[in-house]
């Protein structure tokens, strides 16, 4: 068995060699009609230049008057800066309601939604919705949408605050602090939220 300060040097020597991930984790209040209904957990990792994003949302709302849960789950990859692929599932009372996945191919992207006739994206994609989470824009470009597979507008208002906006009009809002986010206010299409950073 190791003693403790070979597991450490073990550790720096695999750290070095990019052998050992990096994680940064994010939480945020989930808040619905003025009420904290549920939370939203994203991690970010890199190993070895692939970095992968994982994001679960869960919301307990009132939605016409019935009372529904919501669960929004991304996978989401880049390999040295490139969008890979992501695989996008939108849950309601735990029945899966939408999926999404789009993969890298050699002359551009696969989109496969809901079981339909996969779709190719020919546009690059350089910059992708989740990576909203990890760093304040810098301009106006376009953002994959990896829910919706199409490509959405970010817009500067002001300082540290950005709207996005879908192809139906639909506007998010993000607000940061010294590049950190620590507000943001989603359309998600089913249910519109608040998002309070908590750590």
């Amino acid at each position: 068995m190791l003693k403790s300060p070979n597991i450490l040097l073990l550790f720096f020597v695999l750290a070095s060699l990019g052998m050992v991930s990096q994680t940064q984790t994010k939480s945020f209040k989930v808040i619905h009609k003025n009420k904290a209904c549920g939370m939203l957990t994203i991690a970010r990792s890199e190993n070895k230049g692939v970095v992968e994003y994982y994001s679960k949302t869960s919301i307990n709302a009132n939605v016409l008057f019935k009372d529904i849960q919501v669960d929004y789950e991304y996978r989401v990859y880049y390999h040295n800066n490139v969008f890979n692929r992501s695989n996008v599932g939108v849950y309601i009372n735990g029945k899966l309601h939408s999926k999404s996945i789009t993969v890298k191919k050699a002359d551009g992207y696969e989109l496969s939604k809901d079981e339909k006739e996969p779709f190719f994206i020919v546009n690059p994609i350089k910059y992708s919705s989740i990576r909203l989470y990890f760093s304040e824009p810098s301009d106006a470009f376009p953002t994959y949408s990896e829910q919706h597979g199409t490509f959405d507008q970010i817009v500067p208002v002001s300082k540290g605050v950005y709207q996005k906006i879908d192809n139906k009009n639909r506007t998010n809002t993000y607000h940061y602090e010294e590049g950190v986010l620590k507000r943001a206010d989603i359309d998600g299409g089913l249910v519109k939220f608040q998002l309070i950073s908590h750590g």
